[in-house]
């Protein structure tokens, strides 16, 4: 946000407008790209220790891919500059759709979805899931 040189609710403004014009998503993705350079480097290095490490750990399982969750996995561009600089495939995390919820959203829940991955998680737990 403070490297595109806006305040929230321009950059909520603009959410809206890429989600019904495309021409205008891909100008955001591109500016969100450029701003974006240099902390996903140190984001992509800091992953790529971490698989390093869980491979070393000797569970039986490998990590098979990254998933994003939280208010910035939906920031355009994120998911596939990330992936460029992993070795994994990166998407973003629907916490709805483990639940089966997913075709039941309201349209203005499902873009951002991925912001209720902890309270839905959380809730599964007390629930014994």
């Amino acid at each position: 946000r403070e490297r595109l040189h806006l305040d929230r609710d321009a950059l909520e403004e603009l959410a809206a407008e890429a989600a019904t014009d495309e021409a205008r998503a891909a100008e955001l993705e591109h500016a969100i790209g450029a701003a974006l350079e240099t902390p996903l480097d140190g984001l992509a290095s800091g992953l790529s220790e971490c698989l390093r490490y869980a491979a070393t750990c000797g569970t039986g399982r490998a990590v098979e891919r990254v998933l994003l969750t939280g208010g910035a996995a939906d920031l355009p561009a994120l998911a596939p500059l990330l992936a460029q600089r992993l070795p994994l495939p990166v998407e973003l995390g629907d916490p709805c759709r483990a639940c089966g919820a997913h075709p039941n959203l309201p349209a203005a829940l499902r873009r951002g979805r991925g912001v209720y991955a902890t309270a839905l998680g959380l809730a599964l737990r007390g629930l014994g899931a």
